[in-house]
């Protein structure tokens, strides 16, 4: 090995129960704008630049070593998930930042982690990666983030939607690292005593005007983890002002389509709480007489409880229509039909008209059924979970939008 000619990248680290995926992708397109050859690893692949590595599920130790290996590499932003942690540990050590974007409940029985203080304390394993001065960003709007960090004596950076939380302020009073939204809508950052207007929520294609609150929050943990890196927050604002206006920025995240009348959701979804905040965008966007269309599945390694908790999530939303799908690539143990099975049964036990459910063997071809029966002022909400369903339903989205005539 030539160890004269290598060193060390700025490298971020990112988890969290939701809004993993999208904060990696949004961090990313800050560290190239701010010139560095950036690589990212997570659920999708191991990208450096435009150059596609590896596709498949990469949020792991080995899309790490994979993506630094590569000599072309200048900065990097690693998605780390759970699951990647307990059976390997940590790719680095020596990152510049650590962001954890919330602690919900999600893969409870798993490798002995049954509740949110265990869940908590598998993500801020996330910080032993961290350099002697990086920084760990956390969410302040969540309480067991909060208790879980309480003693914690390293750089933590909070971010929060409320302008007065306890963090905030205590932040901007000491000068450490802070992003928040503001009353007005505002995104700011604040450290070391100087303060930087990020945007408006409106105006930041992200927010979807506003209505995408939890990806309002992935943009606070998004600047912070920049600054971190040592990323100008005029660059930060930058990116945050266009990321999102393109579909292709954020593949499989509150992709949003508009076609006669009609607007359909595609998200990755996968968690009640996820559901829960993708619902509320769905019913935003609902017209005066329109109904809510819902694609409704789930793995097969999620406890029966967790299974039904999904099931009443969806159910407290009252969609008129739920298109139950079976996902053979995601059995992991159970027999097929076993999951949809439940989640039926939950969703009559939550009120959910048994004639509104209709089960589908394949998730691409239960998504184009959905969007078929929409009309206007409806919204189509589709979790897409598996990568070929997804590429076939935003290839059928894109041609039918084509198709139709413009508004």
């Amino acid at each position: 090995m030539p160890w004269a000619q290598l060193g060390d990248v700025p490298v971020a680290l990112v988890t969290g129960s939701n809004g993993k995926t999208t904060t990696v992708r949004l961090l990313a397109a800050m560290c190239v704008a701010h010139g560095w050859v950036t690589a990212q690893s997570g659920t999708d692949g191991v990208r450096v630049a435009d150059a596609m590595l590896a596709e498949g599920d990469w949020a792991g130790p080995a899309g790490a070593r994979l993506a630094l290996r590569d000599v072309r590499t200048e900065a990097a932003v690693f998605e780390t998930a759970r699951g990647g942690m307990l059976r390997r540990g940590l790719a680095v050590a020596g990152a510049r930042t650590a962001i954890v974007t919330n602690v919900q409940a999600d893969h409870f029985g798993e490798y002995g982690v049954d509740d949110l203080q265990a869940l908590a304390a598998v993500k801020l394993v996330l910080a032993k990666g961290l350099a002697a001065d990086g920084i760990l960003v956390l969410n302040g709007d969540d309480p067991v983030l909060r208790a879980a960090a309480a003693d914690r004596s390293g750089r933590t950076a909070w971010f929060s939607l409320d302008a007065d939380a306890p963090c905030i302020a205590a932040g901007r009073a000491g000068g450490a690292a802070v992003a928040w939204r503001a009353s007005d809508g505002v995104l700011r950052l604040s450290a070391d005593g100087t303060e930087w207007t990020l945007g408006a929520e409106c105006d930041l294609p992200l927010a979807a005007g506003g209505i995408a609150r939890f990806n309002v929050s992935n943009m606070l943990a998004a600047s912070l983890g920049a600054w971190g890196m040592g990323i100008a927050p005029s660059t930060i604002a930058a990116v945050l002002a266009t990321f999102g206006a393109a579909r292709g920025d954020n593949p499989g995240r509150l992709m949003r389509w508009h076609m006669a009348g009609v607007t359909v959701l595609l998200d990755y979804a996968h968690n009640p709480d996820g559901l829960t905040a993708l619902l509320a965008v769905a019913e935003s966007l609902r017209g005066r007489n329109g109904r809510l269309l819902l694609l409704l599945g789930q793995a097969g390694n999620r406890d029966d409880d967790s299974i039904r908790a999904l099931a009443r999530a969806a159910a407290a939303a009252k969609p008129a229509v739920i298109a139950l799908k079976e996902l053979p690539d995601f059995l992991r143990g159970r027999a097929r039909g076993e999951v949809p099975r439940l989640l039926d049964a939950a969703l009559r036990n939550a009120g959910q008209a048994a004639a509104s459910i209709v089960l589908h063997e394949d998730e691409a071809a239960a998504a184009q059924a959905l969007a078929m029966q929409a009309r206007a002022g409806d919204v189509v909400v589709l979790p897409v979970h598996g990568r070929a369903a997804r590429t076939a339903v935003i290839d059928w989205l894109d041609a039918r939008e084509r198709s139709l005539p413009a508004p």
